[in-house]
């Protein structure tokens, strides 16, 4: 995202509690962990138009206490709420719901320059040893997913190819044989780092554990804080692997330039694969979505193998 270099350069490591954007509210105070208060911001230039004087956000980290108030009516508006909630939720006179489309996917991060994660084999058993619509079902609810996510654009997505959609299966007997062949007969642990938030807890790994058993991958799990668990992934090798998600980008080339390009930000290893690079970043030259679509279909064959 474009940020401002001044205020990189002033305030340096701690630049992220000063912000800077051209919006029309303002960081007015910040209590950490608790609640963001904006203000209304003058300069703004449409001003007269904003009604609000300010927002005010409230850091409710449990699933549960953010549906006890929207109900109790201790909030106007929440969003990215536990679709199990769903009926008691549209029960209530008081509120208006909707279920929109996301950008956003769940995903099993890798460390590639760590054993046994490093070999492709592995790998390959891992991509098959889930079935992904029963974890989005089991997660979410039924119908409430968009659908496995292969690939990293949704449905709706230009970028996505629905012909590549059953690609990858649930096949636990053939990823054990895989594991046999890279050198794993008796099976392997797979370390994992999560956070509690819908999709990415003890919810979703307790799925995935289950999932596993049959194909010999055994899920060793600690639950902790998002900044915790991201940190000791990034910056240790504590964890083969990080349960997270991605919220994904208006546009599907900052999405797979950001995860897939050698230099990308979430390609933790900078690995490099064939043919990848080039592509992507053919993409933002390439000015209408059909000529584009043929790269996507390349790029996520790729991304997928």
């Amino acid at each position: 995202m474009i940020v401002s270099p001044a205020a990189l350069a002033k305030y340096g490591s701690d630049f992220s509690r000063h912000p800077v954007g051209a919006g029309p509210f303002m960081l007015h105070e910040w209590q950490p962990g608790t609640s963001i208060d904006l203000a209304k911001y003058p300069g703004y230039w449409d001003a007269q138009r904003i009604k609000l004087s300010g927002i005010r956000y409230n850091l409710i980290l449990n699933p549960t206490s953010v549906v006890t108030a929207m109900l109790a009516g201790q909030a106007d508006h929440a969003w990215g709420l536990d679709p199990k909630n769903l009926p008691i939720l549209k029960a209530s006179p008081r509120l208006r719901v909707a279920k929109e489309p996301s950008t956003e996917f769940f995903y099993i991060a890798l460390r590639h320059d760590m054993s046994p994660v490093d070999n492709k084999l592995v790998r390959e058993a891992l991509n098959m040893s889930i079935d992904r619509m029963a974890l989005a079902d089991a997660v979410l609810g039924p119908g409430l997913s968009g659908g496995p996510a292969l690939m990293l654009a949704p449905p709706e997505s230009f970028a996505h190819d629905a012909s590549l959609d059953g690609s990858v299966s649930y096949n636990p007997a053939k990823a054990k044989q895989l594991l046999a062949q890279a050198g794993f007969p008796h099976g392997i642990t797979i370390r994992i780092c999560g956070s509690q938030r819908t999709g990415m807890g003890s919810d979703i790994t307790d799925v995935e554990s289950e999932q596993m058993k049959p194909a010999g991958i055994k899920l060793e799990v600690s639950i902790m804080t998002g900044t915790a668990c991201l940190k000791r992934f990034n910056t240790t090798k504590d964890f083969h692997a990080w349960q997270g998600a991605f919220s994904g980008r208006p546009d599907p080339y900052l999405t797979y330039s950001q995860t897939f390009l050698t230099s990308g930000q979430f390609n933790r290893g900078h690995q490099a694969y064939p043919g990848v690079d080039a592509r992507i970043n053919r993409s933002p030259s390439t000015y209408t979505e059909e000529g584009q679509e043929s790269l996507y279909t390349e790029i996520n064959k790729r991304w997928i193998e």
